[in-house]
């Protein structure tokens, strides 16, 4: 019996031994197959490569798509929304209603939006639902629960609670002390509002007032016409006695105005450039109008103005004066 095992162990020995050494040998011959045959393909993608070159090569969208048609009225509105839109909006109408395989396609994108969702109202899934919400149910639902009443019982709590006792003291500030009080007591005859003040005194109850700038030749011009004015308020207009235009001095041509009224003129209808006649007079005069102006400083009004307007050619100037006369007794 251990003659024969033995030698069955051989034998078996030997077939695995010859196997392995068989399988070796045919898979160093596919590998090498499969070496060679992937280095003939890289040959080839080479020669290709070399055969083909691209990089001069312009393809189209028709090219790539050769149903797209003509694309120039799209590459015509470019960059214009105005025309893009209105371009979407005639296509729109035309896919409408047009024959073709784009406008079947269009229509049945447009279809596909509008047709209605599913309606589940009848699916099975839905059976749990519909028994809760059925007549049957709702039934039972009601005898078992709907007799129930309800009753309002009241209690009587107890619970402290806290009152705030608040107390306040005020302190009663001393606001003793030296209290100056500041008047403006207005004294004298007459108050300077604007314009240009120059007030003199001429005496006792006797006051200058100059309407404009004194001086000699400080305007120029020709034919140009200058205008200043003063106002002032009258404090104590029942002390005033008189008031006259004793002096005017001008040149060329001179005016005096009460509340943009005509008062005085040296030439009466007559003041060039605002009418005929030359601007130059040649003269620097100094006259004594002696217009009596007491009513005007009795006025109701409670600011008075006096403007002068003096016609210059060359050199010139204008400037008239007021003498107030007042009672002394009325400021003692």
């Amino acid at each position: 019996m251990r003659q024969p095992l033995k030698t069955t162990l051989r034998r078996l020995v030997n077939v695995t031994v010859i196997g392995l050494y068989l399988n070796s040998m045919t898979f160093t011959a596919w590998a090498d197959a499969v070496t060679a045959g992937s280095a003939a393909g890289q040959s080839v993608g080479q020669q290709a490569l070399q055969v083909f070159d691209g990089g001069d090569a312009s393809v189209t969208l028709q090219d790539l798509f050769p149903e797209t048609g003509d694309t120039a009225s799209l590459e015509n509105v470019y960059g214009d929304d105005v025309k893009t839109i209105d371009l979407g909006l005639r296509a729109n109408t035309r896919l409408q209603s047009e024959s073709s395989s784009e406008g079947e396609a269009y229509r049945t994108l447009i279809d596909s939006g509008n047709r209605m969702s599913v309606d589940l109202s009848n699916d099975p899934m839905l059976n749990q639902a519909d028994q809760v919400r059925s007549p049957d149910f709702m039934d039972g639902f009601k005898q078992n629960f709907a007799d129930c009443t309800s009753t309002e019982v009241f209690e009587n709590v107890t619970k402290n609670a806290h009152v705030a006792n608040y107390k306040t003291c005020e302190r009663v500030v001393d606001q003793g002390g030296n209290v100056e009080f500041l008047h403006d007591y207005k004294v004298g005859v007459i108050e300077y509002v604007s314009g240009q003040p120059n007030f003199q005194s001429c005496g006792p109850g006797c006051l200058y007032i100059w309407v404009g700038t004194v001086g000699d030749n400080y305007w120029s011009g020709n034919c140009k016409i200058y205008e200043e004015y003063t106002r002032f308020r009258v404090i104590a207009k029942d002390a005033i006695i008189s008031a006259t235009v004793d002096r005017a001095v001008f040149d060329d041509y001179f005016q005096i105005l009460f509340n943009d009224e005509m008062l005085w003129t040296h030439t009466p209808g007559v003041f060039p450039p605002e009418t005929a006649g030359s601007c130059e007079r040649g003269t620097s005069w100094n006259v004594a109008p002696n217009k009596v102006i007491t009513d005007k400083f009795g006025s109701d009004d409670d600011v008075i103005t006096f403007k002068t307007r003096t016609s210059v050619t060359g050199g010139g100037e204008g400037y008239p004066r007021c003498q107030d006369s007042c009672r002394l007794s009325d400021f003692s």
